[in-house]
């Protein structure tokens, strides 16, 4: 059975220093040193769970120089996980698409204004588009087939302009864990080791 969007409801509750702005990107088999490589950056910190990291993009935010955006990257076996606090470049499809080369990227994102995005590439190739709260309107090439299993996990697919909720963002999680397998828990993100450092802002117009 897929997963719903109620089975994400936590992540706002547990986490609302990440909840409110954030970027969560799954990149399959590459590793958190291969994953800052093929970004063009490098780690020079670790931190152990989200709220550490949180507090390090905080830092780096003040202190960093400009232009630089922050993450961490954490080695969940088949997959890497890249958590952006206040971030959004797993979303974008400059980053996604040379990211992706060879391999499956999925990624999800809400900004503080409560837009956003959903984004799925395999090897270099949308395969989804989406406004969460707004994901009647989509682009790639995912099946059709797809549908009722969206509405299943919790998308409006029939609201003609979009409303972003808690509920919207946790269905991107739900659908991310369908197309990864992957299921982020409470316990998982507080227990997580990551690798820490900048990113610079992708070549746009590729």
């Amino acid at each position: 059975m897929h997963p719903t969007s109620s089975d994400y409801l936590w992540f706002h509750r547990d986490f609302p220093a990440l909840a409110a702005s954030y970027c969560l990107t799954l990149v399959k088999d590459l590793s958190p040193e291969e994953l800052f490589r093929r970004l063009g950056g490098s780690a020079g910190t670790d931190a152990v769970g989200v709220d550490a990291l949180v507090e390090q993009a905080a830092t780096a935010r003040r202190t960093g120089p400009d232009g630089l955006r922050f993450a961490g990257i954490a080695d969940l076996g088949s997959w890497a996980l890249m958590v952006e606090p206040d971030g959004s470049l797993g979303v974008l499809e400059e980053a996604a698409e040379p990211g992706s080369s060879g391999t499956e990227w999925v990624a999800h994102h809400r900004s503080e204004g409560d837009v956003d995005t959903f984004l799925a590439y395999v090897d270099s190739a949308p395969l989804v588009l989406l406004d969460p709260a707004a994901s009647g309107n989509r682009l790639g090439r995912s099946p059709q087939e797809i549908t009722a299993a969206l509405r299943h996990m919790g998308f409006d697919l029939d609201s003609p302009t979009p409303a972003a909720t808690p509920r919207t963002a946790s269905a991107a999680f739900a659908l991310a864990e369908v197309l990864t397998g992957v299921r982020l828990t409470p316990a998982l993100l507080r227990g997580l080791s990551f690798r820490c450092g900048a990113l610079p802002a992708p070549r746009m117009g590729r």
